[in-house]
């Protein structure tokens, strides 16, 4: 135990992946890459840092604590998303696309893989499929949360092209 606190205390911050992340749980776990050991990741401090769910393999940087149970995260300092094989075969975000949009979740079905989005200070609602999130290192989106999102005219109407966390909840940090 005293190995733990010590390594702990030399490393306020650690680098590792998130192995999986289960947002009806309300947890998952990461690999920390000095400590070789998994580290609890709690959904209230996922929230902290502006997100409700993380991909897995994406990169992230946690501040870590020893508990009673283990490792478990305090912080979120920064995640990267996974940049993964099948994303060659995703299309690029068209050219058409707009400037990054402050949008609000009107809805998600995740058995579904789809759901709706709301630009801040328009009418319309944007079709968002669950392929858009991951790419933007997103598993899942809850009913109100803010993200940031790019839509652009396809052939099946105007969609969401790509998403990603709010910005402002982690900015600065």
């Amino acid at each position: 135990m005293k190995c733990h606190v010590s390594i702990l205390e030399k490393h306020d911050r650690v680098v590792g992946h998130m192995k999986w992340f289960d947002p009806a749980r309300g947890y998952g776990f990461a690999v920390s890459d000095q400590l070789g050991e998994d580290v609890l990741v709690h959904m209230a401090t996922l929230r902290n840092f502006g997100q409700s769910s993380v991909t897995p393999g994406s990169r992230v940087v946690l501040n870590v604590a020893q508990t009673g149970r283990g490792l478990q995260a305090g912080e979120i300092f920064e995640i990267e998303p996974c940049r993964n094989v099948n994303e060659a075969n995703v299309s690029p975000t068209p050219e058409s696309a707009s400037g990054p949009l402050a949008a609000r979740v009107r809805w998600f079905d995740q058995q579904k893989s789809f759901g709706f989005v709301n630009v801040f200070g328009e009418s319309d609602d944007y079709y968002l499929h669950a392929s858009v999130l991951r790419r933007g290192g997103l598993d899942m989106v809850e009913p109100g949360e803010a993200i940031c999102v790019q839509i652009a005219e396809t052939p099946q109407g105007t969609i969401v092209v790509k998403a990603t966390s709010w910005p402002s909840t982690h900015e600065g940090r």
